[in-house]
């Protein structure tokens, strides 16, 4: 027998999006060799201070930086209409 109950995720989001980090000194200035962990995945910053990480849209996480004793932290709910974070180490 065949049934129509096949769920259909009209409202699914967890579709995975390039979501970029750009780590600074100043909110402008790039810091290139930083470490980046969103959810336990490791990134290094290249010369323009960028990390990019696939996210799935909606859910929240967990940013972290870090190069030598500078540091920076936020919790963001990532959106793909916005699929960018600057972080100013100090």
């Amino acid at each position: 027998a065949v049934t129509d109950g096949v769920p259909v995720f009209t409202g699914d989001t967890t579709s995975e999006f390039a979501y970029t980090v750009t780590a600074t000194t100043d909110g402008t200035t790039p810091i290139e060799g930083a470490t980046v962990v969103i959810g336990g995945v490791e990134k290094t910053t290249d010369s323009e201070g960028e990390a990019v990480f696939y996210l799935i849209n909606g859910k929240t996480y967990v940013i972290g930086a870090y190069k030598g004793t500078l540091e920076a932290s936020a919790v963001e709910t990532v959106a793909s209409t916005a699929p960018a974070i600057t972080l100013t180490l100090e």
